[in-house]
């Protein structure tokens, strides 16, 4: 079987790394000649020249450009579990130090620092149901029923249980060299829990999914946006006004070419907020995003139908303009951040998105 078959069969992706004022583009084997031919450089180009195509094993939860390379997050393959941030175009492996229960989440850069979100699963105490008077005991009183009880096929055995109360903090981790990491614990409000979804690049933020029940992950009431340059020194600083969520979470994130776009889906809906305020675009049928991408003077969503059919939204001022179906083979663009873009047959959805990459243990 010849290279390019084994390729396609492994699902593989191509990454596009663009020289100065170029973009670095993660493709499937389809999207990556569309990206290439858009661009209007040729395949085999050097990083100084242009583009460089490089190939990039899929896998991966998240992507970030990193002094020009390219991060992939993803979980280590040792059986002490974990993850490690793969530079694709140098080909290291660099394992992250994690605090125990650490999950990954997402991954972003700021300057030098690469920034991974997620949250710390903890165990902050037990409660013990004691087993209680034994059933030979309970139906020995129970007066004239007491034979027949006796006669049920199934006698219950009750034992003891211990409810172990875990909650999940909101955490990151953060490196300037890929080698020492330092953690910070950022709990959004005393006695409740969250999780970040999304580092947003631009406006140097993070965006937790917070939840009204620490225990409880399905209790997210809004999205909470905190500086990272506060969260670097241990600290909560609320930067914009929280977004709403009503029964849902995060999607993550997206670039918008001028400004960072947070994402949430509920069930009002998928909708996308500028970070620096204001809605851009919203999807309030049942189609499912699969990527976001900036135009000239419009924003391009990419959705998946009820019926399967993939079509592009375009939105101006918050407002849809135009539908444009896409064709089976069409590839779906999401831009990540400035430097990074996703190009693959479901975009976004390619990857595993909002998944956890460090699996806690001991809990």
């Amino acid at each position: 079987m010849s290279d390019s078959h084994q390729a396609m069969s492994r699902r593989r992706f191509l990454a596009v790394v663009g020289g100065t004022g170029g973009a670095v583009g993660i493709a499937g084997l389809v999207g990556w000649r569309a990206l290439i031919a858009a661009s209007g450089a040729p395949a085999k180009t050097s990083a100084d020249e242009g583009l460089l195509a490089v190939e990039v094993e899929a896998g991966f939860v998240g992507a970030a450009g990193w002094n020009g390379d390219l991060l992939t997050l993803r979980p280590a393959n040792t059986a002490a579990g974990g993850m490690l941030l793969r530079a694709e175009l140098s080909g290291v492996e660099h394992h992250v130090e994690v605090p125990e229960g650490f999950a990954g989440r997402c991954v972003g850069t700021v300057g030098d620092t690469a920034i991974i979100g997620g949250h710390r699963v903890v165990e902050t105490g037990r409660m013990t149901y004691e087993p209680g008077t034994p059933y030979e005991t309970l139906i020995a009183d129970a007066g004239p029923v007491s034979e027949l009880l006796v006669g049920e096929p199934v006698v219950p055995h009750l034992t003891g249980y211990t409810y172990a109360l875990v909650e999940s903090l909101a955490s990151v981790v953060m490196s300037t060299d890929l080698e020492s990491w330092q953690h910070f614990d950022l709990p959004l409000i005393d006695g409740r829990g969250g999780s970040f979804g999304a580092v947003l690049g631009r406006g140097k933020m993070l965006a937790a999914d917070s939840y009204d029940i620490a225990e409880v992950t399905d209790s997210v009431y809004e999205a909470t946006l905190i500086s990272i340059s506060d969260a670097a020194e241990g600290r909560v600083a609320v930067v914009r006004e929280p977004i709403p969520i009503d029964h849902g979470s995060l999607w993550g994130s997206a670039d918008g070419g001028i400004d960072d776009i947070i994402v949430v889906s509920d069930r009002d809906g998928t909708r996308g907020y500028a970070s620096r305020g204001g809605l851009v675009f919203e999807i309030t049928d049942s189609a499912e995003l699969l990527g976001v991408e900036p135009a000239r003077a419009s924003l391009d969503i990419t959705v998946r139908t009820d019926s399967g059919r993939r079509e592009t939204r375009r939105y101006r001022d918050g407002n849809r303009a135009a539908i444009v179906p896409l064709n089976d083979s069409d590839p779906v663009r999401h831009r990540i951040a400035p430097d990074v873009t996703v190009v693959a047959p479901d975009g976004q959805q390619s990857l595993v998105p909002n998944a956890q990459v460090a699996r806690p243990s001991g809990i």
